[in-house]
């Protein structure tokens, strides 16, 4: 297949099949290996088979899956309410395994100033991790021998934070944090502080933030910073119940959309595809808002979303051969992509795709990790 991208899914109760394509033709009646796990790995719309069972159960959810950094290819990091993963995907050749990781970082996970949500990777080594109490930025996360987290304090004047999402901005390293109870905030990878963003979303509860970096951006002689034009600035998105914040690389300015106009409900995920659209969740469709400022309405009905109650978006990198996004759903998974200029969907639903006890059960997609 053109644009491969491997992909993969965290769901509850789910399981893992042998793989099964999908083609015009009809699927044969055959058996299909069903040993229950909670991850599913694609690659396009291949799933990949016997991951086997993983150590841990549906009494501590996913909560989060992000990709590696590219020091680390084909591996996936794990977030559940308890505990941190380091899953090797197979997809570079070897076997797939999963190793306990948040004891290699020294990390706590969850409870009342444990990690809670997660950054997809930190410049060339390294990912981002929130908790409760302070930003964890991490370098070498990968590594086992190497791996180590500076602990960043949150803002005077703020004891704790609830966070719901993370973004990098990979030219520059500086990240955008979402919260429940603060509003959104801005980690400077050059002051190595974080600050709130006064004016944008203050104590707006926020479910999702997206970051879109300024293309190109070079690496410079230090690992821990990259360099841009001063002009360019990344494409930022917030969203949450009542508005959709958005900053573009141009105007340097925030202005919003309240949801209910041209935004059909609560923001639940943000994602800048390759082309730099953002893709826009909700319980409802897709929203579409594309870099000339238009919105567009992807829906059952005309345009192709097998499924509505968005969980989760995410789209290929912007240096991947691959111009596909996937969306995350409660009722499976749905892959939108390019066939020569003709725009075509998958949809992965039932025990073929998302294999589980029931046809029902096992369904509800809670996170997404695409693996260049």
């Amino acid at each position: 297949m053109k644009g491969a991208i491997a992909l993969v899914l965290a769901v509850l109760l789910a399981t893992t099949a042998r793989a099964i394509g999908a083609t015009s033709e009809p699927l044969p009646d055959s058996p299909f290996l069903q040993a229950e796990a909670e991850l599913l790995q694609y690659n396009d719309s291949e799933p990949l088979a016997n991951w086997g069972m993983l150590p841990y159960s549906s009494a501590t959810p996913t909560r989060k899956v992000f990709s590696s950094p590219p020091s680390a290819p084909g591996s996936v990091f794990l977030l559940t309410s308890d505990a941190m993963y380091l899953f090797e995907t197979g997809v570079s050749g070897g076997s797939p395994s999963i190793v306990r990781w948040d004891t290699v970082l020294g990390i706590a996970v969850g409870g009342a100033s444990g990690v809670g949500t997660a950054a997809a990777p930190w410049l060339h080594s390294g990912a981002v991790l929130a908790s409760r109490k302070a930003l964890l930025v991490c370098t070498d996360v990968a590594s086992r021998e190497k791996a180590a987290c500076e602990r960043i304090p949150l803002p005077s004047g703020i004891a704790d934070w609830s966070p719901s999402d993370v973004a990098v901005d990979e030219c520059s390293g500086d990240c955008f944090i979402a919260t429940e109870d603060h509003g959104l905030f801005h980690f400077s990878n050059t002051s190595r502080s974080i600050a709130p963003l006064v004016g944008v979303a203050d104590a707006e509860p926020l479910s999702s933030v997206a970051v879109r970096s300024a293309s190109p951006c070079g690496a410079s002689s230090s690992a821990r910073v990259h360099t841009r034009d001063a002009a360019a600035s990344p494409m930022v998105a917030a969203g949450g119940a009542s508005r959709l914040w958005l900053r573009s690389a141009s105007e340097h300015e925030w202005r919003f959309e309240w949801v209910g106009g041209l935004v059909d409900a609560a923001v639940t995920s943000l994602s800048f595809d390759k082309d730099g659209v953002l893709w826009v969740g909700n319980e409802i469709c897709v929203n579409l808002v594309h870099t000339n400022g238009t919105f567009q309405r992807l829906s059952g009905q005309g345009g192709g979303l097998p499924s509505s109650n968005i969980t989760d978006i995410t789209s290929a990198a912007a240096s991947s051969s691959s111009a596909a996004s996937w969306v995350g759903t409660t009722m499976g998974a749905a892959r939108r992509y390019y066939e020569d200029t003709a725009v075509s969907w998958n949809y992965f639903f039932g025990p073929r795709f998302l294999p589980a006890k029931s046809p029902m059960e096992g369904q509800h997609v809670s996170s997404l990790a695409a693996v260049p």
